[in-house]
């Protein structure tokens, strides 16, 4: 038996008395601690050395509010009736502090007791990043686990470790260099006009996990499906997943579409931004509208990630972006905010590097905030003129 497949929210009282009644041993997805991390070294690396051996290993649940002896439950004795929010700070930030890289996607679930107290389930999930180093107090050791409980990882298996990394990075990045030629060869679920595209990926490191299969939408209905740059939408099963696609007055060719796919993955295509004058011949100059460029990726990606979040993806994932037909075309930058004549995009297609999303709570506009330097970059300006301190201010 394990709480690991269990949701979090059901993950009662009754389901830990459960454990203590079946006298579950500790195991590779599951361990008990009967009190908090102390608040010393020893005590902060060794909860994080649990916490990253589930993290490089397949995930699972530390459940903080369980004694155990010789492994087997004995008692869900609860970790006392202080501040639960104050608990899980500390935590959190002994985690975001104390190991490199960040571990995404920890979970901390309170489960409030009869007896008043709680206990407390952080659910870790299996990291695409990995390995992660507990670095905490100069301490420098990587950590698996087995059913045996957590171990030290040997030199071997640090570089097998890292070698899947490698793998991982390689495989999403031909993975998406193998859509971009579908989508140049007109290979799209739907056929698209002609023109200059614009197309944004989501790709979850998770989604080379063979054990993933996303759950998809069945039929139209959620407004967060809405393809880049689009005022409504149709959509339908199809063979990788689930599409949704759009144009004026439904006609076809589409203008754009929304691919979600059975790994996890999102792609959307629009041909409608950058096309402003890409098709009348009286206009020499190919102008990119900087500003609703940045604005309306903003917003679709933050509609994508709770499509993400509902297909049950979890972080890290990587998003790029593309701009694809673009060679000549420069940026929209309006007279007073001009800092040098824009110049012209050299190359086609421009493909943004991807960037790394750790963590799905970030605002949309820092995530994308690399991806939109860079084609300013393209076009001769040192990052987005539309940012301050980070964050897009128009």
């Amino acid at each position: 038996m394990s709480i690991y497949g269990k949701p979090l929210p059901m993950v009662t009282e009754a389901v830990l008395q459960e454990l203590v009644q079946n006298e579950v041993v500790e195991n590779k997805w599951l361990e008990y601690k009967s009190a908090l991390p102390e608040n010393t070294h020893d005590g902060k690396v060794k909860f994080l050395a649990e916490v990253s051996s589930f993290t490089n290993t397949a995930g699972g649940d530390l459940v903080i509010g369980i004694r155990e002896a010789d492994r087997k439950p004995v008692e869900v004795c609860g970790v006392g009736s202080g501040p639960v929010d104050l608990e899980k700070q500390r935590l959190e930030s002994l985690l975001r502090d104390g190991v490199e890289p960040r571990i995404p996607g920890v979970l901390i679930h309170e489960v409030s007791l009869a007896s008043g107290g709680h206990a407390l389930v952080l659910r870790v999930q299996r990291s695409w990043a990995a390995p992660h180093r507990v670095t905490h107090g100069g301490h420098s050791h990587f950590y698996g686990r087995n059913s045996g409980g957590k171990y030290q990882l040997d030199v071997h298996e640090l570089r097998a470790a890292f070698g899947r990394a490698e793998d991982v990075a390689e495989r999403l990045n031909l993975w998406r260099l193998d859509r971009l030629t579908k989508i140049e060869a007109a290979e799209t679920p739907v056929r698209l006009q002609a023109g200059p595209r614009l197309v944004l990926h989501m790709i979850p490191l998770s989604a080379f996990d063979p054990g993933l299969v996303a759950r998809l939408p069945s039929e139209p209905g959620d407004e967060n499906l809405f393809p880049l740059y689009s005022r409504g939408y149709d959509g339908r099963p199809n063979f990788d997943g689930f599409v949704t696609y759009y144009s004026p007055g439904g006609r076809d060719p589409r203008t754009s579409y929304l691919q979600l796919f059975r790994n996890g993955s999102i792609e959307t295509v629009d041909t409608l931004l950058l096309a402003a004058n890409a098709s009348n011949p009286l206009v020499e100059e190919r102008i990119i509208p900087s500003v609703a460029l940045e604005y309306r990726l903003i917003e679709s990606l933050e509609k994508y990630l709770k499509v993400a979040r509902s297909m049950g993806v979890e972080p890290p994932a990587f998003v790029g972006l593309t701009l694809m037909g673009v060679k000549g075309y420069s940026l929209y930058v309006d007279p007073q905010f001009r800092t040098s004549v824009p110049a012209p995009i050299d190359r086609d297609p421009l493909i943004i590097p991807a960037t790394l999303v750790e963590d799905f709570g970030v605002p949309p506009d820092v995530m994308l905030k690399p991806a939109f330097d860079t084609i300013w970059n393209a076009a001769g300006y040192p990052e987005s003129i539309h940012y301050r301190d980070g964050r897009r201010v128009r």
